[in-house]
Order: C-alpha cells, then structure tokens, then sequence
C-alpha cells in the first residue's frame, strides 16, 4: 500500500536525506551528500533561506518502505514583493515508478494551492543558488560541485505527469590539452581583448582578503544582485543567503584564484574558481567520520578538475574587457596547478551574453540540468 509520511521529526529528516543511498547505491556518477548538510539545508536555524521561505516535506512508503521523496516550498509573498509567482518544490528523489511520482507531485500541488499559487516550478533544492533542476544530459560525468546528478528516467516522470519546461542550465568544460602554453590555448581574438584591457589605468584586479570575508561577500552579493537583476524571473539573494554558500567553500579557496575587479577604486565585478571538491566528497560516502574524512583528504590534493563558478561584472561595466581579464589572471593559476579539465557551471538560457562568452573561449556543454512546470 502506497502512502505519504509527513516529515516533521528530526528521525524523520534523518530518514528524509538517507533516501537517496536506495537509488544510487550502484551509481558510479553520483556524489553522496553529507547527511548533516541536507538536514542543515532544510533546517530554518540553519539556513537563511527560510527566512523568505517555507517549506513541508514527505516521504513516500509502499508497505513501510521509502520509494520516494520531495518539499514543497512556498515563498513568503506579503514579506517579499520579489517571490515569484510561481509555488516551487525540491529534493524530488523517486523510484522508476508514475504513480509514486504522481502521488508526490499531487501531494505538493494540494499545498501550493493552499498556499495561493496556480503553479508550480522546479527542482530547487532549496534555493536557485543550491542544487537545482533535473539532469537530462550528461549521466555518464561525475557532477562538479553544487550541481546533481539523477536516474535517466526522472525526465521520463516528470513529463509523463504533465511537467513542460521552464528553462534550462548548463555546465560547460574544457579539456586542457597536453604540451600547450596557456597563450596558446587562450584564444587570440579575447587575448587581444584581454592586452587592451590591461593597459587601462582604470582597472585593477585584486585578490580577494579572506582576513575581511564578510565585508568581502556583502561586496560580491551586490554585484551578483545587480548583474543579474536585467535576467527574466531573477530574485535577489540576500546576504545571509550568500555567505552560507560562499562559507562552503572558503576552506578550499586559494585567493589567487578568487579576484576582484575595480575602476577607479571601485568594486565591479569578480570571478571565483576552486578546486572541484566532489572529487574527494565521492569518497565520504556521506559521512565525515574517521574514515570518510581519511578517504576525502586523501584524495583532495589529486582534484585534477576545477570549477569555474562565478564571473559577474555590474550592467554598465560589461564588455569592456574586464570579463576576459579576470579570466585570463585565473586561468595562469589554473595553469600553474595543473588541472586537467576546467569547468563553468551552470548557466541559464536566459543569459545569453553569458553563454556567448563562454563559447568563445572554447568551452564545449557536458551536463544538462532542466526546469520544469505545471499548472497546478
């Protein structure tokens, strides 16, 4: 008998994000997650994203045991002028079967409805700047960092049970090849681009100061929100939101490769680059335990791929070189350290100015993550 289970307990979100080792078990490509950071991520004492938003979660049984999961998650709209019109959900994880991934679907829409919404869009686990969508190229690649990976047959589940698409994201790589100079690799066209910019008196790259990271994030959370503010459907993330996900990755960050942009003194824009940490986070089995962190730090120094997360430059700084600069400083790091495979993750149809850019540097499209919606 198929039923729903409410998670409401601590055992309950224990038992919510132990799920996903029933689907995955014999997956080469899929990372586990820390258990503890999946419960944090839900936890509105821990995460800042439920100070905009709320959220109820369930879990799926056939005669007691777990076949699927998901949360339904509604922002709080006479709080926040910028919540989207649209209810959303997360943490989808389902067995190859329609009707328990129809009854978790179902489930979610009764509770946006309740909630006032007329639709419903995602996967957001839970927020755009965590993992987010439904992988539908790219099963055969270890994900990079902040970027998932699921069963072939999810696409098959949500179209199946009316889901259209929404938008899509896309992670993009460069295999270095072997025997070549970095200026040899950069294209000339950008390098040309990249000379121009440097004889500028104007600009100035700096590393950034981790001694000053607060100060440092809130600088980058304005130019994110500013940058990206033209983008259809973009909510601005707050600073709380922004040091929680930037704090996940500040033990790894070498400054020279996290640098900052000015003109004339003043911040606009940065690029961040580090080393693919799901590399070694496969190895802990979800677990930082005496052995799964053995296994992690073990592995860590032989990362041979890097991920090149963020380039954001404010609207009226773009196209004046800067982009191509900052990419070309961290690119000599990359260089120097040997990373086999540079990744740029993820970006949105939407941005197309973005994308473009990214091609041009030679930058090929590797994994595939889609949005998807549904009247409710």
């Amino acid at each position: 008998m198929l039923t729903l289970k409410p998670i409401l307990s601590q055992s309950d979100f224990i038992e919510f994000a132990k799920f996903p080792w029933l689907i995955y078990k014999k997956d080469p490509f899929w990372v586990p997650p820390l258990i503890n950071d999946v419960i944090d991520l839900l936890d509105p004492q821990k995460n800042p994203f439920w100070k905009i938003a709320e959220r109820q979660c369930w879990l799926a049984l056939e005669s007691g045991i777990p076949v699927g999961r998901i949360c339904a998650i509604a922002y709080f709209k006479t709080e926040h002028t910028t919540a989207p019109e649209m209810g959303r959900f997360g943490f989808f994880e389902c067995i190859d079967n329609f009707e328990v991934a129809s009854l978790l679907f179902q489930t979610v829409a009764a509770w946006l409805k309740q909630k006032g919404y007329s639709n419903m869009v995602g996967p957001f686990n839970p927020s755009p700047t965590d993992e987010i969508g439904v992988m539908t190229e790219g099963f055969s690649t270890l994900p990079v960092a902040m970027a998932g990976h699921n069963p072939l047959y999810y696409q098959n589940l949500f179209e199946t049970c009316g889901f259209t698409k929404n938008n899509e994201s896309v992670a993009r790589r460069y295999i270095r090849p072997k025997g070549i100079s970095l200026k040899q690799a950069f294209p000339k066209k950008l390098m040309r681009v990249v000379e121009i910019a440097r004889k500028r008196k104007d600009i100035s790259l700096r590393r950034l100061k981790k001694s000053e990271w607060e100060n440092e994030i809130r600088i980058a959370t304005e130019i994110t929100n500013s940058a990206l503010a033209p983008l259809p459907g973009n909510i601005p993330l707050t600073y709380d939101e922004f040091l929680k996900y930037s704090n996940g990755f500040k033990p790894f960050l070498d400054p020279k490769m996290a640098l900052i942009a000015e003109v004339d003194g003043r911040p606009v824009g940065y690029a961040v680059a580090f080393p693919d940490v799901n590399e070694a986070l496969q190895k802990a089995n979800g677990k930082f335990d005496l052995l799964g962190t053995i296994r992690f730090f073990i592995k860590l120094p032989r990362i041979k791929r890097v991920s090149f997360k963020i380039l954001m430059i404010l609207p009226e700084f773009q196209g004046r070189g800067i982009e191509a600069l900052l990419i070309y400083e961290i690119a000599k790091r990359i260089w120097q350290r040997r990373f086999r495979e540079v990744d740029m993750s993820l970006a949105g149809e939407e941005n197309v100015k973005s994308n473009r850019f990214t091609d041009n540097l030679g930058f090929k499209v590797y994994l595939r993550y889609r949005i998807y919606e549904k009247s409710i």
